[in-house]
């Protein structure tokens, strides 16, 4: 589906912005399943060790033109919010400033 393609394209982006320095900044790409309530799911983590999203405003990040960046639109995250709750899918956000930030994505299977 291009639009999950969208989702993935939105992320990889977000996390190559946020490393500190492209040479030795790294992001991984994980891939996993989980069973809840007899339901399989697949379970895509896109983590960085990037910067970091202060704790403070990470409830925010999927909020309309909500953006820690200074040209960001705050559109993006609401964007890949959107597509995966048309797929039954969630997301949810871990990050620590000075150490990164993990985006977990959940799709039914």
């Amino acid at each position: 589906d291009s639009r999950i393609k969208q989702v993935l394209v939105n992320l990889i982006k977000n996390s190559i912005e946020s490393l500190r320095d492209p040479k030795t900044g790294k992001i991984s790409i994980t891939i996993s399943t989980v069973i809840k309530q007899k339901q399989i799911f697949l379970v895509l983590r896109i983590q960085d060790n990037g910067m970091g999203i202060p704790e403070a405003v990470q409830h925010q990040l999927f909020t309309p033109y909500f953006s820690t960046k200074s040209n960001g639109t705050g559109l993006g995250l609401v964007i890949v919010k959107n597509i995966l709750e048309e797929h039954h899918g969630t997301i949810s956000c871990e990050s620590k400033i000075g150490e990164g930030t993990g985006f977990i994505l959940e799709l039914p299977y």
